[in-house]
């Protein structure tokens, strides 16, 4: 139902706002200028860093602005299918430590 919902909201309001779901049950509803990838891009040019400085990752819709900004974006293994297709690498699930997985393999910690 939630779906359907998301469908009637696009259509009359995505010039405003933008809808995601960061769990099948929550729609979220946010300003288009209010995305995660909005605000990496907003500190990282405020410490002077560059799109490529970033790695972001995620695994929910809420997080692909984010992954898409970056000059690495790591989608969860638990990710859905939606959400990896906009990263540039799948690191394995939150359960198999993908964070700490993805620090080691590209920071070297």
């Amino acid at each position: 139902r939630l779906k359907q919902i998301k469908k009637v909201l696009e259509s009359q309001y995505s010039q405003t706002v933008y809808f995601t779901f960061s769990k099948p049950t929550h729609l979220e509803v946010n300003s288009i200028h209010a995305s995660k990838g909005v605000a990496v891009k907003t500190i990282a040019r405020h410490f002077g860093f560059t799109m490529e400085d970033i790695i972001a990752i995620g695994n929910d819709e809420n997080d692909v602005s984010m992954l898409e900004y970056a000059g690495l974006g790591i989608a969860m293994g638990n990710a859905s299918d939606k959400v990896k297709k906009h990263a540039n690498a799948i690191t394995v699930t939150n359960n198999e430590n993908g964070i700490a997985r993805v620090i080691h393999q590209y920071l070297g910690f």
